[in-house]
């Protein structure tokens, strides 16, 4: 139900405000897991938690606030993900963290491996971002700075490891996320402008959840990312 009203405040946002231009987007970022010195206490045979490399696409719009502003939002389908290097003769977990586990066999396992998790989500922005004053307009090139809530929603999660003999991502489903994260997300971001109608925007864009993936439990964590997207705009009207 929270999920549909989220939808619904979205499209009543498209027309309360102008809306002046829409584009697709896409982007790579290095994503991990918070709280790992936590999750390391309560496991043996995890080595250590590396970040890795995560993807977005979306599809987006920007409403016109005012003469340097303008609100960012539409629908992000985003990939953060993390791996745990482990020894699995060693890898053991408290009572509270097995179950998060449940894709691993019963079998007793030996050597050093990897478990790979990727957590997929849909993202929706609501990020206002503002223009410099000292935005080359006539180099063709703006420049703005961006801060905003997000609001998201696990897709599915999947995870890859020679412990289960797969060298896929195969789905898992050990214990249910919550049902809808808010976070944060600030924005470093140029524009430039080919025609009146068509746009070419950069950003460097920073992601962190604020509310863990997991609720009651002893896994509680969180997903941030910094990356790098790339975004097509075409203007719905000529205005600059």
């Amino acid at each position: 139900m929270k999920k549909i009203l989220i939808v619904c405040a979205y499209f009543v946002s498209l027309t309360v405000f102008s809306q002046t231009k829409v584009g697709v987007e896409l982007g790579v970022g290095i994503s991990n897991r918070t709280n790992i010195d936590k999750h390391l206490k309560q496991t043996d045979g995890i080595l250590s938690i590396q970040s890795e490399i995560g993807t977005n696409v979306a599809f987006l719009t920007q409403l016109n606030l005012g003469e340097r502003l303008f609100l960012k939002t539409g629908a992000v389908y985003q990939s953060m993900v993390y791996t745990e290097k482990v020894d699995a003769g060693l890898l053991s977990f408290s009572e509270a963290i097995e179950p998060f586990y449940c894709f691993l066999p019963n079998e007793t396992q030996e050597g050093r491996t990897s478990i790979k998790y990727k957590y997929n989500f849909i993202e929706v922005p609501f990020v206002i971002n503002y223009q410099f004053a000292q935005s080359c307009e006539d180099c063709g090139w703006k420049w703005f700075i961006g801060l905003g809530p997000t609001v998201s929603w696990v897709v599915n999660k999947k995870v890859k490891t020679d412990l289960i003999k797969d060298a896929n991502f195969v789905d898992y489903a050990c214990v249910p996320t919550d049902e809808l994260l808010l976070g944060l997300q600030a924005s470093l971001s140029g524009e430039y402008r080919f025609s009146n109608q068509h746009f070419l925007n950069l950003s460097l864009v920073y992601d962190q959840q604020l509310q863990s993936v997991y609720n009651n439990s002893e896994n509680q964590f969180r997903f941030y990312s910094i990356g790098f997207r790339a975004a097509y705009y075409f203007a719905l009207s000529a205005n600059k």
